[in-house]
Order: C-alpha cells, then sequence, then structure tokens
C-alpha cells in the first residue's frame, strides 16, 4: 500500500475524503489530522488508517460502505463529528 501522509497540523477540510482501494493513510506527528470532515471509503479494499486525528466533521469521521473490506484503522483519535465517529452499513465484508 502507498502511504498518504497528513503531516500538517490539522489539515482544513471542507467535504469528505474520498479513498481509493490499497491505501495507506499515516498521521505524522502529534497534530497532523482533518478538521471539518472525514474520510469516505466506499466499495473500497485494502485500507490502513493511522495515527490520525479527525474532529469537527459534520458528518462521520469514518464512512464506510458499499462491500468495502479489508479496513484497519489503528492507534486514532475521533472525537466532536455530528453524526457518528466509525460508521458501516451497506453489508461490509470484514
Amino acid at each position: 500500500m502507498s502511504p498518504s501522509p497528513f503531516s500538517s497540523p490539522n489539515h482544513r477540510a471542507t467535504e469528505k475524503v474520498r479513498v481509493g482501494s490499497n491505501k495507506t493513510i499515516l498521521g505524522i506527528g502529534s497534530d497532523s489530522g482533518l478538521k471539518g470532515a472525514g474520510l469516505h471509503l466506499r466499495g473500497v479494499h485494502n485500507i490502513l488508517i493511522r495515527n490520525l486525528s479527525i474532529h469537527d466533521s459534520d458528518d462521520d469521521a469514518v464512512n464506510i460502505e458499499d462491500g468495502a473490506h479489508h479496513i484497519w484503522i489503528d492507534h486514532c483519535d475521533f472525537s466532536r463529528c455530528h453524526d457518528g465517529l466509525v460508521e458501516s452499513s451497506a453489508a461490509p465484508i470484514w
């Protein structure tokens, strides 16, 4: 998996970040992450999300749907998200 580091302090996002298959999203540093929006994993596979902070989202911190599978979320900090923190819908496969 190719790394996608979020190393800037709390990257401000205005809409969900769509994540493609075979990705590693790695937060580098104690203040790395997303503010204002979360991650959208739709029908994808082989995703690793690690050391990432997501907060103040108008939706979920991580939204998993449409059969997305093989998703690993590790050592993350999710808070103050309007809808939920991690939501899995549409029969994902674990």
